[in-house]
C-alpha cells in the first residue's frame, strides 16, 4: 500500500513540475527547465545505474539530443 501511495505522490509532483515548466516557459523564464536537466539526469542515473552527464555544464547549448 505504501508503494502505491509513493507512486501517486511522485506522479502528482512530476505533473506539477511539468505544468510549472510549461507556464514559466510561456513567460520566457527558462531557469526551471535548466535546473530540471540535472534533476532528471540524477533520477535516471540512480534508477537505471547509468552515468549520464549534462554536457551543457561543459559547453553551453551543446548540440545533442535533449531528454
Amino acid at each position: 500500500m505504501k508503494n502505491e501511495q509513493y507512486l501517486h505522490e511522485i506522479s502528482f509532483l512530476f505533473g506539477a513540475l511539468e505544468k510549472q515548466i510549461e507556464l514559466l516557459k510561456g513567460l520566457n523564464l527558462q531557469d526551471i527547465g535548466i535546473v530540471s536537466e540535472n534533476l532528471f539526469r540524477d533520477i535516471l542515473n540512480v534508477t537505471f545505474g547509468w552515468n549520464l552527464k549534462n554536457v551543457n555544464e561543459f559547453v553551453s547549448n551543446y548540440e545533442a539530443i535533449d531528454l
